[in-house]
């Protein structure tokens, strides 16, 4: 393979273990529409990663309640999601290997986050966990994945071939294989993977420098 030029991490489920968090308040939110309602939202959560919540929030609303949200309306679930969640994500584990892997090529090559989180709340995050440091740009959400990828390729003059992307959706999956980016998936042992065979998957990025070739791997 050649030299990598770059590695777009998604955040939630790559860089830190904040599903089980994220679903559970996810759960709490629809817990007053029972248990089936609870259920299907609680699916759809899981099975839909990388997706911004403002998407998630109407989706479950129209299809599993029969409601039209609005976009201010949206926007006030988004945002008590992120007052729920905030300070748990802050305190929750790391994926294993992911801050070692940082602080081991952050310096060597350029690192970003594209994560699907409200970006004012990735960035505070980030700073909270001190993990803003290792990464050269840091992109919530919007605008959409696909959009931010486009967008730094153009802008730093590389080729998709020449980048790497590392995400647990279907989601980061598709935005990165439409710009030609080489994908990683991370996958977690209590869900089934949701990419398509052949896909290249780790565990935890313990690991990732081995499916790489950057400066100071062997």
């Amino acid at each position: 393979m050649g030299i990598c030029r770059a590695i777009f991490f998604d955040f939630d489920g790559v860089i830190v273990e904040s599903l089980d968090v994220k679903i559970e308040a996810f759960r709490q939110m629809y817990a007053p529409y029972g248990e089936t309602v609870v259920r299907q939202a609680v699916d759809h959560y899981v099975h839909q990663t990388g997706v911004p919540r403002l998407f998630r929030f109407k989706h479950c609303h129209e299809h599993f309640l029969g409601q039209d949200l609005s976009d201010a309306e949206a926007q006030a679930l988004s945002d008590r999601f992120g007052e729920m969640v905030e300070d748990l994500v802050v305190a929750c584990d790391g994926v294993p290997g992911a801050r070692g892997f940082l602080e081991a090529y952050a310096d060597s090559i350029p690192c970003f986050v594209v994560s699907a989180t409200p970006d004012a709340e990735l960035k505070r995050i980030l700073r909270r966990r001190g993990l803003a440091p290792f990464f050269a740009e840091t992109y919530g959400s919007p605008p959409d994945k696909p959009e931010v990828l486009s967008g730094v390729l153009a802008a730093r003059g590389w080729l998709g071939a020449e980048t790497v992307m590392v995400g647990d959706g279907l989601a980061d999956y598709r935005a990165a294989t439409a710009h030609g980016i080489r994908f990683i998936g991370r996958t977690h042992a209590w869900l089934e993977s949701p990419f398509p065979d052949g896909t290249t998957t780790i565990d935890d990025l313990s690991v990732l420098a081995e499916h790489l070739s950057v400066p100071g791997t062997a």
